[in-house]
């Protein structure tokens, strides 16, 4: 499959020079989404996956642009995302100093520079419109061939390629409800299902704009939602949850609070009765609850005592997963399925504190852009992205950062710190948008 990595590489490169930015980006999408990640391409000691030889050639269409340069403005949350990343890097060179260069550096292609690619790119609204739309576009053929997989436990992207690898092997014959969990181009199904509950949210933000009619939409958002529940996974389920809450609460705030008031007295209730904590109770709605009470023992375990010794620059490449060194690390739960204690347990405190500060600067963007709206279709546009965003937050405390989802984040969050801009370049519409949303 080198060769075939090869061509694509080379076919995506050119196009990606030769198109204006917006449709450069969405080529690195595609080859981030729709191949493989651990089909590489060498390049002397170094394995290049299509989408990190693509976005450099995509970075650098942006930053010849005169018209995106000068319309990019360096802010706060650009050097916390570059603190977070060299923060981390000091951590693991103090952990693991053989292998940390080549990891953290790899890495490099999938945080930084797909975070400043869209800064530079997405900066009004149609290349807003641009981005969302590929990847609406590109969950369609993700979620046929994830419904064929749950069905039959075949993949046919890991048949195609022949891959036997830890990312297209382990999950294949996994069942849930009687069925298999999908996977698809991703590594494991929780990504994929990241992916497509990322997706329907963001696909909202073209309610009512012009080009695509509003069955379309729905008709595309629906197979996303579909794409969720064929990843068999509670995280994606939990983030179009915390999604949906948004959209109640900007059309009526009263139910979600008096749905969240009923929940808490609901659990507080019945824990008191049983003696069993809330979280316990929650793990047992899931799908499986095994896996979300272990999920539960992790934080007990990260929190009390776990950490002891690592705080300040954490264990290192510990865990489970390829490229993983347990030697000192014994904890009765090995696999970090949270984001956050993943950072912790790697990094600790040195790479976690600046993360979290990038997660609160990126909410104040969408504050910011929300509350500076004057029509509803400006103001639609960061509610949507914030309920993307607020979803994906939430279900990260039960999943880790698995293939394609870390450069989705970033690709979220600068989308995130971009939005006061494209807010302010948005002019009143007279489409009837309003009255669709508010009435």
């Amino acid at each position: 499959m080198t060769a075939v990595t090869f061509s694509l590489a080379l076919l995506g490169a050119l196009l990606a020079w030769r198109v204006r930015p917006a449709l450069a980006l969405c080529v690195y999408c595609a080859g981030l989404f729709l191949y493989p990640q651990d089909l590489t391409l060498p390049i002397g000691r170094a394995d290049f996956s299509l989408s990190r030889i693509l976005i450099v050639v995509v970075l650098g269409n942006a930053i010849l642009g005169a018209k995106l340069q000068s319309s990019f403005r360096w802010a706060w949350i650009d050097t916390l995302v570059c603190v977070a990343y060299l923060l981390a890097f000091a951590a693991l060179l103090y952990t693991f100093p053989a292998i940390a260069l080549e990891r953290h550096g790899g890495k490099f292609f999938d945080t930084l520079l797909p975070y400043f690619a869209v800064r530079l790119i997405v900066t009004d609204e149609e290349a807003c419109a641009t981005l969302v739309k590929s990847l609406t576009l590109m969950a369609l053929p993700l979620v046929v061939f994830a419904v064929y997989e749950m069905v039959s436990s075949n993949n046919v992207v890991a048949l195609l390629t022949g891959s036997n690898s830890w990312q297209h092997g382990a999950h294949q014959h996994y069942l849930r409800l009687g069925m298999h969990r999908a996977a698809v181009t991703f590594a494991h199904p929780i990504a994929f299902g990241m992916f497509c509950s990322m997706v329907a949210p963001l696909g909202l933000s073209l309610w009512g704009s012009r080009g695509w009619p509003d069955a379309w939409l729905v008709a595309l958002i629906l197979v996303s939602c579909l794409g969720v529940f064929a990843s068999l996974s509670a995280g994606p389920l939990l983030s179009l949850v915390f999604s949906g809450l948004v959209f109640v609460a900007y059309w009526n705030w009263r139910p979600v609070v008096g749905f969240a008031l009923t929940a808490v007295i609901l659990l507080a209730g019945v824990g008191w009765y049983t003696d069993r904590q809330y979280v316990d109770l929650l793990a047992s709605l899931t799908f499986d609850a095994r896996n979300a009470i272990y999920r539960v023992g992790l934080i007990r375990e990260a929190l009390d005592g776990g950490m002891s010794g690592h705080w300040l620059t954490g264990y290192g490449y510990v865990g489970v997963g390829p490229g993983t060194d347990n030697t000192n690390f014994h904890w009765q739960h090995p696999d970090i399925v949270n984001l956050y204690l993943q950072h912790l347990v790697r990094t600790g405190l040195l790479g976690l504190t600046p993360y979290l500060l990038v997660n609160a600067l990126y909410y104040l963007h969408l504050f910011k852009a929300f509350s500076s709206a004057t029509t509803s279709a400006a103001g639609w546009l960061p509610l949507c992205v914030f309920a993307a965003m607020l979803g994906w937050n939430a279900a990260m405390m039960t999943v880790g950062a698995l293939s394609q989802t870390q450069q989705l984040l970033y690709i979220g969050i600068a989308l995130s710190a971009n939005m006061p801009l494209i807010v302010s370049k948005m002019q009143p519409s007279d489409d009837g948008f309003e009255a669709r949303h508010v009435a």
